[in-house]
């Protein structure tokens, strides 16, 4: 075998893998933030990345804002995400076409105080 079709072999095995390596998952998430506060005490969300989701699995996503204000980006799916969630709000969203090749999810505080949860399935 030369030394191109090694190469190629490893790649495609790879690949496969990382498609079926990840067919479902349900994470749940929390933001318990206090600004200033040791990490000891204040949590924060920040990001998920996902590699190998098969592009017809939808993922779904829920966010409950309890204090103060969230942001939601995604990268990866069609379309993107890119807003803020206010309390008091209970969020919920279907991505769709996540990106064989890799997407993320992130959920972050956008404020001195924010309790949140949710999660993340397909």
């Amino acid at each position: 075998m030369t030394k191109f079709k090694r190469i190629a072999a490893t790649v495609i095995a790879v690949a496969t893998m990382a498609v079926t390596s990840v067919s479902a998952f349900a994470d749940n998430w929390e933001i318990n933030y206090i600004q200033g506060a040791p990490s000891s005490v204040s949590n924060q969300f920040v990001r998920r990345e996902y590699i190998g989701l098969p592009s017809t699995s939808d993922v779904f996503i829920t966010c409950n804002v309890t204090t103060g204000s969230v942001a939601l980006k995604t990268t990866g799916f069609n379309p993107d995400f890119n807003s803020t969630i206010y309390a008091p709000r209970k969020y919920s969203e279907f991505l769709e076409e996540p990106n064989p090749l890799g997407c993320s999810v992130e959920f972050w505080a956008k404020e001195s105080r924010v309790v949140a949860s949710g999660i993340i399935s397909t």
